[in-house]
């Protein structure tokens, strides 16, 4: 494929079934590198799908509570903590994707079928789209101010039907579907945007596929993974970095249509110890994972190693993201306690926050 240029893009955030019912919890001790406490810690929420920053001061989440909030970091006593300024009811399920569409709004996606626009400002509701089709949006980028990438599992029509997987491309001015790329076999996880012209996403059927927008097609796919590729972002215009159920991180060059490297944290070429769930980059050498083993991770690009291991000591890691100023922000599940219900253990999932220059 030609090469790409690569202007700057909103972050996209996205969350499919997790599929991980078969794995064991993956909680093991920290035995990597030394353990840094929390700065931030937020009151107990429903599981947390996503999180991504306004702005420094204004940190958004998504969660399996049908809720998104906006959070603000404040000083206390023992240190900082992010407080609950607004709660944003628009959705009737699951928030499973954030994504930022100008400095004035932003956007969150559901299973509802709905996309809402939210007023970064004051948090109000002043638009929404509804999805004609069944499907629910797990992934969302925007691409530019206009237009909307949103990633799907579309439901059968009826019991013996198939399941269908799309991206769809969606004008935000005039809410209507422009047109759908077809191909993927498997949920669609994350949307990245590269130029304008060129989209990268990752799915559940392993694979991560960059699509023309214009010509409308795949022009080229990468099949490195062995299990469902949860995670996807990019260090800079041509370079792609996915995290996966296999436990593996790959670095991707779009030009080349190659793997040009692995993240290792074991002799094992393993990142972690469970499925890794999120990834996403504060430039084009640092960059963030969460997963089901509990922790988040800190990774040099150049070198392919873990810098530093954060614990949340909050059950799984679901998302990771870095705040302008260079925070980072991650959703949990909770810990787990088999003595209280699933409808009580939603209520324990929180934000957990670490200030990147201080660790």
């Amino acid at each position: 494929m030609s090469s790409l240029s690569v202007g700057s893009s909103a972050s996209s955030l996205g969350r499919l079934d997790l599929g991980d019912k078969e794995e064991d919890d993956g909680l093991t001790s920290n035995d990597y590198s030394q353990d840094v406490s929390p700065i931030y810690s937020t009151e107990k929420n429903g599981g947390i799908w996503r999180v991504m920053a306004l702005n420094p001061e204004k940190i958004v989440s998504a969660s399996y509570d049908h809720l998104a909030k906006i959070w603000t970091p404040k000083e206390v006593a023992e240190g900082m903590e992010l407080t609950n300024i607004k709660v944003l009811n628009g959705h009737k399920r699951e928030v499973l994707s954030i994504a930022r569409l100008s400095e004035k709004v932003f956007l969150t996606g559901s299973s509802d079928s709905t996309i809402c626009f939210w007023d970064s400002e004051n948090g109000s509701l002043v638009d929404s789209l509804k999805d004609d089709h069944p499907s629910g949006f797990y992934s969302m980028e925007v691409i530019d101010s206009k237009t909307i990438a949103t990633g799907s599992c579309q439901k059968p029509k009826n019991h013996h039907g198939k399941w269908e997987h799309v991206v769809q491309i969606w004008d935000a001015l005039n809410k209507q579907l422009k047109f759908r790329l077809q191909g993927h076999t498997g949920g669609i996880s994350e949307i990245v945007n590269l130029n304008g012209r060129f989209i990268a996403t990752s799915s559940a059927d392993k694979t991560i596929r960059i699509w023309d927008l214009v010509d409308k097609s795949t022009c080229s796919m990468f099949q490195e993974h062995s299990d469902y590729v949860y995670g996807l972002t990019k260090l800079d215009d041509t370079t792609l970095v996915s995290a996966s159920k296999d436990r593996t991180m790959r670095i991707f060059d779009v030009d080349a249509e190659k793997e040009v490297g692995k993240f290792a944290h074991t002799e094992d070429k393993k990142a972690h110890s469970s499925s890794i769930y999120d990834v996403n980059s504060l430039d084009d050498n640092v960059v963030a994972s969460a997963s089901r083993d509990g922790y988040v991770k800190i990774w040099d690009a150049r070198s392919l190693t873990c810098i530093k291991t954060l614990d949340p000591d909050s059950g799984y890691v679901y998302s990771v993201n870095f705040s302008p100023d260079g925070k980072i922000f991650a959703g949990t599940a909770g810990k787990s306690d088999p003595k209280i219900s699933k409808k009580e253990q939603k209520n324990k999932a929180e934000i957990v926050g670490w200030d990147f220059r201080r660790i």
